[in-house]
């Protein structure tokens, strides 16, 4: 919010702070939950958490989540909580989409240690939004460009998405509802941030919620997006009878 080293990371300082400034700005008394932004490798989690605690025990927040950080530096946070009884981190916060699924491998560890996932960037910056066509070029909005959040549409890119709509008019959806149904499906997550700007598009978004992707169109878009490679199975176990 500010320029110099003590308005920036994750010091205690900094995070009691801020979040007394957010409340005056937001003109609340707490909020429902408060986010730690980006890793700050030189904060040590014992104080960053032991602020948290400060946090929510005083009311200013009711949970805290996580943004922008890697499932093993998650874990140091939950590892770290539960040895000295502080607060968990309810969310983790993630840019995830189809075209954008390098934080896939982490979904299956959040679930597991019950952490809701939300999503943002589901439509990769208007990428997948639709509106973007071949030969036609890509249109640079205002809010995108303060976000930094421009995409170059490349020759592969239009491939994808061609396919991908494809897929999406299959079941009635539009390639925007058809990401955002497709978010919604993976592990752990429990909502995708909508940056909806009218009326229609918020109900476009509930239609999606409402989607169901059949298990072939997964394979489908494994194929035209890939993600990361997957751990592979050393040990099979029989199921058989």
């Amino acid at each position: 919010m500010h320029s110099g080293e003590q308005h920036r990371g994750l010091s205690s300082t900094h995070l009691i702070r801020e979040i007394d400034a957010s409340l005056k700005r937001l003109k609340t008394d707490y909020v429902d939950v408060f986010m730690i932004h980006w890793p700050d490798v030189f904060a040590d989690k014992e104080e960053v958490l032991r602020a948290i605690n400060i946090i929510i025990m005083s009311g200013r927040a009711r949970y805290f989540g996580i943004s922008n950080h890697y499932a093993w530096e998650v874990c140091e946070y939950l590892w770290e909580a539960d040895k000295r009884n502080f607060p968990k981190a309810g969310v983790i916060e993630i840019p995830f989409s189809i075209l954008d699924r390098r934080y896939e491998n982490d979904l299956t560890f959040y679930k597991k240690n019950e952490v809701g996932v939300i999503c943002y960037q589901p439509l990769k910056g208007g990428l997948l939004s639709g509106k973007y066509k071949r030969n036609r070029g890509l249109e640079e909005n205002s809010t995108k460009l303060i976000a930094g959040w421009t995409y170059e549409v490349s020759e592969d890119n239009y491939n994808k998405l061609e396919a991908l709509e494809i897929l999406s008019q299959e079941l009635g959806l539009s390639l925007a509802e058809y990401a955002f149904a497709w978010d919604l499906a993976q592990p752990g997550v429990v909502s995708v941030i909508n940056g909806a700007r009218c009326k229609e598009e918020l109900i476009s978004s509930v239609k999606a919620s409402e989607a169901i992707i059949p298990l072939e169109h997964f394979k489908e878009i494994d194929k035209i997006a890939p993600g990361p490679e997957k751990a592979r199975i050393r040990f099979e176990r029989y199921t058989g009878n």
